[in-house]
């Protein structure tokens, strides 16, 4: 790239699936048992894309909930540090995509300061397309796709955060799935949590990843280190305890 980047204006988007139901990955239970029982509501194939985004500095932008559904509920109540769309598909189209550019890449903080901006974006092909590159064009943005296959090592939101990110979420969810008081269908199933309550818990869950594991997680991909070289030893750190919750070791 020709251009120098303020540190606060790098940034990596990532869509990433989640469904309704995530049950734990392990269980306590009598050595031998022939059946385990693995608690959940019954909707584990239900779905919903999420587009997480952040900058180099640390600042998480606000999550893009995408349910899979024609429309959302009219009387549904969302949290306000959230977005959240419907498609009949569940996914993340090259309109959306537009749409996400202008309602959360370009408010965010110091978008209006009129410096060259980077996205680095995966190769996912609705990332490609005109009207996609014309709208980070008209931002002032400037696109580093990388390569297929290689966003386990070069994009920060695969490397660092997505885990942690799902590992809150699911807390969330068994917090919330442990309740004694909860609605059930007429044929006795639990009632599925309302899309209201589960964007709740995407905006805490992505409120709770701290800002430091955020800015490691561009520089161990080497987005934002030191052009002297000073910072190259962090694409070998592994997040302190603070920066990564029990949770992710499950």
């Amino acid at each position: 790239m020709e251009h120098g980047y303020a540190v606060g204006q790098m940034g990596n988007a990532d869509q990433t699936p989640v469904w309704f139901d995530m049950p734990v990955a392990c269980t306590v239970n009598e050595k031998g048992a022939k059946e385990v029982k693995v608690r959940s509501a019954g909707y584990e194939k239900q779905r919903m894309t999420l587009m997480l985004a952040c900058t180099a500095d640390g600042h998480k932008l606000p999550a893009y909930i995408i349910f899979k559904r024609k429309t959302l509920p009219a009387r549904e109540v969302f949290p306000r540090n959230v977005i959240v769309r419907a498609n009949e598909n569940g996914w993340m189209a090259s309109d959306m995509v537009e749409q996400w550019i202008r309602m959360v890449w370009q408010r965010r903080p110091g978008a209006l300061l009129a410096k060259r901006s980077l996205l680095v974006l995966d190769s996912y092909r609705g990332h490609l397309t005109d009207g996609v590159k014309a709208a980070l064009s008209e931002a002032g943005t400037d696109v580093a796709i990388i390569p297929g296959g290689m966003t386990g090592q070069l994009q920060p939101l695969d490397v660092c955060l997505n885990k942690p990110f799902k590992d809150r979420l699911r807390k969330y969810y068994v917090d919330w799935l442990s309740e004694e008081r909860r609605e059930l269908t007429p044929t006795g199933r639990i009632k599925r949590a309302s899309l209201g309550v589960v964007a709740t818990w995407i905006a805490a869950a992505w409120d709770d990843i701290p800002e430091s594991l955020v800015a490691r997680s561009f520089r161990k991909c080497c987005i934002s280190n030191a052009l002297d070289g000073s910072e190259d030893s962090a694409l070998f750190e592994e997040a302190s305890d603070k920066e990564v919750s029990d949770d992710d070791d499950e």
